[in-house]
């Protein structure tokens, strides 16, 4: 393997930290329908929250979605409904397992069918605007737990807006990709689906995501499964090839052992670019009951297989002081320079700063404020986090599925505002053999276990040498002209 792809994994990170200071905290709640007392109570809860850049929050319940225009309302009232309907129940059991929200679409996924719905911010009769409905249970085989969206703008004239959506679920066939295009209106895309394996799963992709990033017309998909392994997959946009697996983790070697009582679990996972522009995976672990798990923690994104004998000297675990051992969920800002935690009783503002001898960490002092979220019930967090970006400040929305909200502004002179990620225009794409000594890596609370791998890693736009086309990888899959990835998989029936 050339010295080039792991130049990043030993990459010193320098960059100037923003300092920061509070600006203001607001807390509310949500106005709710009353619930009446011939009412299924298991029907009321709210399973599942999103929020999307634009400021719109939806809430699920099992049967409900409503949607709140948080951007236009006074954070010291309760925040009204713009919009709130019951799906068109297809069997007489389905139930709404999770929502998620982007700039223009809304997706509900059930036990049986994912519903993406097309708003763009008129949300006045949002369900009569379904844009797809599709089967995905394949015949009661496969129940849906999770799903999330991507929204980017092109700027590139010969390609449109696109979006794509991720619906995470059970064993080997953990997450089925949807492809959407924007040309003079939002329209599914059959020929560009596929699903995304898990090898040798036997559980569940209980929360599924998008890097925040494009480098060269490729982002990275993630599932995080109810036995806490991580898969990811790189994902060429516009290109009929089939994604490839970058890395592969697992923590918490000892969760077969433990009682679900007792086992701690990773609460969030954000795959982002630092200020540097080099990938890094930031997990939240949630430590509840004394679990042995690792403690939340940054990595690069990849590693060469002469790496993965040593010591996990490139994880970096978060400062012991900066952070609790009990989150329910976080994420990174878009420009890669902060972290904000959700945990018992509060939130936090980590920065982060670069790590004695590579990698990223974060200062020991950190900005906190009150937040009494809690989670809805066992195994059902229902709390969303999103960071938004403006000159000189940041605006910090979160909710939970009991409907307390908390609006955070936050001062931070001279920070840099990142562009949303975007479609550009691609060079020549060359079709490179994959590697045989390429490697992914399976990480435990013990041990590092390396195996072969038929894939590369995702390198930093920093590490492409100066004669290699941008668009071309270390490793990739040679696909036939014209086929596409609807060869290869089959939804629903």
């Amino acid at each position: 393997m050339s010295n080039r792809s792991n130049s990043s994994a030993s990459a010193m990170e320098i960059f100037s930290t923003p300092t920061t200071s509070m600006g203001g905290v607001a807390r509310t709640e949500l106005q709710q329908q009353r619930r009446w007392i011939n009412i299924n109570f298991r029907d009321q809860k709210v399973i599942s929250t999103a929020i999307s850049s634009t400021g719109w929050l939806v809430t699920a319940t099992a049967t409900k979605v409503r949607l709140y225009d948080m951007d236009h309302q006074d954070h010291e009232q309760k925040l009204s409904s713009s919009s709130e309907f019951s799906i068109a129940k297809r069997e007489v059991n389905e139930r709404i397992r999770a929502v998620a929200i982007s700039n223009s679409l809304l997706a509900v996924v059930t036990h049986y069918r994912l519903i993406v719905y097309q708003y763009d911010g008129d949300v006045s009769r949002v369900q009569d605007s379904i844009l797809e409905e599709a089967k995905i249970d394949q015949n009661e085989t496969w129940i849906a737990k999770s799903v999330a969206i991507m929204q980017v703008k092109s700027r590139d004239p010969r390609q449109t807006d696109a979006a794509w959506v991720a619906v995470g679920g059970e064993g080997v066939n953990g997450v089925k990709l949807f492809q959407y295009s924007n040309i003079n209106s939002w329209n599914p895309e059959p020929n560009f689906r596929t699903i995304l394996k898990c090898s040798q799963s036997t559980s569940a992709v209980r929360y599924v995501g998008f890097s925040s990033f494009i480098r060269d017309n490729r982002f990275i998909v993630f599932g995080v499964t109810s036995s806490n392994r991580i898969f990811c997959w790189d994902v060429q946009a516009r290109m009929s090839a089939i994604p490839k697996t970058i890395c592969t983790w697992e923590l918490d070697s000892g969760w077969r052992s433990n009682t679900v009582r007792q086992r701690g679990e990773i609460a969030s996972v954000s795959i982002f670019e630092s200020p540097s522009g080099n990938p890094y995976i930031f997990c939240a672990v949630d430590q509840k009951h004394g679990s042995p798990m690792l403690q939340s923690f940054i990595a690069p994104m990849e590693k060469s297989a002469d790496q993965l004998d040593g010591p996990l000297s490139h994880w970096k675990a978060l400062p012991e002081n900066a952070t609790g051992r009990f989150m329910h969920t976080a994420t990174v800002s878009p420009n890669g320079h902060f972290v904000v935690t959700v945990e018992n009783g509060m939130m936090r503002l980590l920065t982060l700063c670069g790590a004695y001898g590579g990698g990223l960490s974060c200062l020991e002092n950190t900005l906190r404020w009150q937040a009494t979220f809690k989670d809805i019930a066992k195994d059902v967090s229902g709390v969303s986090v999103y960071v938004r970006e403006v000159r000189s400040f940041l605006e910090v929305y979160a909710v939970d599925g009991r409907g307390h909200v908390v609006f955070a502004r936050i001062s931070a002179p001279n920070m840099r505002v990142q562009d949303a990620p975007a479609i550009t225009s691609p060079s020549s794409p060359i079709l490179v053999e994959l590697g045989a000594e390429d490697t992914a890596k399976e990480l435990s609370a013990d041990a590092v276990i390396q195996r072969p791998r038929s894939d590369s890693g995702f390198r930093s736009a920093a590490q492409q040498p100066a004669n290699e086309d941008s668009h071309s990888s270390e490793a990739g899959t040679s696909v036939e002209a014209g086929r596409t990835m609807e060869d290869e998989v089959q939804f629903g029936d």
